[in-house]
Formats: structure tokens, sequence, C-alpha cells
């Protein structure tokens, strides 16, 4: 199943965006000089490719997460499982005091889990998605 979009707002109009990922939760402060705060680390999987970049309008960016194929390094098309944490979190181009830069949105953490439901008729397999919003240390991100 590949239902899963993340959506985030308060974002500055008509800029490029994408979404990275992780397994792993950690702060890296305004890395490359950026506006904002890293806080998915380690093997870092960039949603970046044709088709995943986008643009943010009306403050908004919404992306489809492919849960079956995430540029993780080194096999870059890691499918998530039943049990996993993944660590998503939002870049985008920015304006800051001295013109262009880069920042990035809050990270969320995702806990992957799968249930069975069993019928008389048919079997479904479903994911449920356990949300928790990381603790974005850094002051200059957006979202908050």
């Amino acid at each position: 199943m590949n239902d899963f979009t993340l959506t985030d707002s308060q974002l500055p109009d008509g800029q490029f965006a994408y979404i990275v990922a992780s397994r792993t939760q950690g702060f890296v402060p305004n890395p490359n000089n950026s506006a904002g705060n890293l806080c998915v680390v380690d093997s870092l999987a960039r949603l970046n490719a044709p088709g995943q970049v986008g643009q943010t309008a009306n403050g908004q960016f919404s992306f489809q997460v492919p849960l079956d194929d995430i540029p993780e390094p080194p096999r870059f098309n890691t499918v998530v499982m039943a049990g996993e944490t993944w660590n998503f979190q939002l870049w985008h181009r920015d304006f800051g005091a001295t013109g262009s830069t880069s920042n990035f949105a809050e990270a969320l953490e995702v806990l992957f889990e799968r249930f069975e439901w069993v019928s008389p008729v048919h079997r479904n397999l479903a994911w449920l998605i356990h949300q928790d919003s990381l603790q974005n240390a850094g002051p200059a991100a957006l979202g908050s």
C-alpha cells in the first residue's frame, strides 16, 4: 500500500521544495548556510528525482511519499516495512535578510505499523500511521 502524503504549510509561495527522509534523528544547525536546521541525518534519502521536486503554492507543499521506493543510500530503492520508524523533513528555497537561501520545516517522525483485518469474504492489509512531531530545536524553522 502506498498511500502516504505529507503536507506542510506556512511556507513562502512559489519556491522549490522536496522531502528528505531518514531512519535517524539528529540535529545539524544551518547546513550549507541554510536558514533552518536539519533534523534527519545519516543515510539521508532525498526525494528530489524528476516528478518529486515541487513548488510551494498558497503557502503549502504536498507530496505522496513512495513507500515502496525510498531513495535511501546505498540501495536507493528501499521499501518501508511494518514496524519501521522513519523521519521526514521538508527542504525549501526561502528568502533571508541577505537574499535567497534555503530552509527546513519541522521534522516528523512516523511509525509504520501493519495489521490484518479478516472477514469471511476477504482479507485486507492496511497501514496504520502513528505520527509524532520531532522537536526542532532551531528557532529559524518554518511550520511551527
